[in-house]
């Protein structure tokens, strides 16, 4: 339940003219009140309607007791709904300023870390949180609690959600029309963004998933990378170098035969599934198979929320944010390369002879200039 700062009433004899306060009332609602406006003959109905408005930091609500008044106001107003209700959700970020002033120290150093850090949040686990902050983690969980949140693994999920909007295609060209209007400036903002997934990427990358994640795959029977659309591109690379190291991969990547491919797939076996934003299903449902299946199921995705996550033993994240049409796949590529030179360090000596293998038929057949 969100905390609301106070509910604020103003009324007048005919509601049309409650249109008069649109911007007394839009002022008070960007600083976290809300405002119910209606009749004099409604007033006593504030109490009881009030309960079901906390759900909401920003809201515009009118109500009034006559109905044909109502009628009227509506076919003026078209923005009005059916009952006169005009609300926004909030974003999770102006949650937390808005209580600020009720929090506690050790609240005001996890709120300040949040605001501050809002790309590493979806990467960072309550305990993490806690010794980032200097506080305990039980301090973390009162925190979402605070806010009105069931624990920290929800408010962590809002945070993740608030930070990366799913944008389509579209969307996502018209806001890069709108960040970059010089050419050298799109270049470089290009380039910092890309450096920045890195960093956040490489700073909470967790040491011992990867470890699991090289292990798991260097037992594996056989390994399926499953990959689609845009994550194809990563799912390619690793694979061709998955079959240089172990020659028993498989890329899964058409939505028609994905089952076909699939199908043996066993409690031996390691799949790794490539899921970014907007996550494809088809990817999502060849894993929950696999996962039904009982083979070991490796996730690179971005981010706690990421559904794919919920099939996954291990996760491994890496940012690709990107304000323009298409993800950035740089920092999901370096992990792909971490891990693809961390299991040829491990696998060194079995290496070695496949790659001379390999060596000796490129030089058969000319393979390189």
């Amino acid at each position: 339940m969100v905390m609301l700062k106070a509910i604020v009433q103003h009324a007048h004899e005919k509601a049309k003219s409650v249109l008069r306060y649109d911007h007394f009332s839009n002022f008070f609602v960007a600083h976290g009140y809300v405002i119910y406006s209606n009749e004099h003959r409604d007033s006593q109905r504030l109490y009881l309607e009030a309960n079901n408005l906390l759900n909401y930091e920003k809201m515009y609500v009118r109500k009034y007791a006559n109905k044909s008044n109502t009628e009227k106001y509506m076919k003026e107003d078209k923005s009005g709904s059916e009952r006169g209700i005009v609300m926004t959700k909030p974003t999770i970020y102006r949650i937390i300023s808005s209580a600020r002033e009720r929090m506690s120290k050790s609240q005001h150093k996890i709120a300040d870390y949040i605001l501050e850090n809002p790309h590493s949040i979806p990467f960072i686990t309550g305990a993490k949180l806690a010794e980032l902050t200097g506080v305990s983690e039980a301090t973390v969980v009162r925190f979402a609690t605070f806010l009105g949140y069931e624990g920290y693994n929800d408010l962590q999920k809002q945070l993740a959600t608030s930070m990366e909007r799913q944008l389509n295609t579209v969307e996502r060209l018209t806001m890069s029309k709108s960040v970059y209007s010089e050419t050298e400036r799109a270049v470089y903002d290009n380039f910092n963004e890309d450096i920045k997934n890195i960093q956040t990427t490489m700073q909470y990358l967790n040491i011992d998933d990867l470890e699991r994640a090289a292990s798991y795959i260097i037992e594996a029977e056989k390994i399926y990378i499953i990959a689609n659309r845009s994550a194809l591109s990563l799912g390619t690379f690793l694979q061709y170098y998955f079959n240089i190291i172990f020659g028993k991969s498989e890329l899964v990547h058409t939505t028609e035969a994905v089952f076909d491919q699939i199908q043996d797939v066993n409690e031996r076996d390691v799949v790794i599934g490539i899921s970014y934003a907007r996550y494809t299903k088809s990817t999502l449902n060849a894993v929950s198979y696999a996962s039904e299946k009982n083979a070991t199921i490796i996730a690179l995705t971005d981010h706690f929320s990421s559904p794919i996550t919920a099939y996954a033993n291990i996760a491994l994240f890496a940012t690709s944010n990107m304000q323009s049409f298409l993800d950035s796949f740089v920092a999901p590529l370096s992990v792909i390369n971490t891990l693809i030179a961390y299991i040829g360090n491990k696998k060194q000596a079995n290496i070695e002879q496949r790659l001379q293998n390999f060596e000796q038929l490129w030089d058969r057949y000319d393979v390189f200039y």
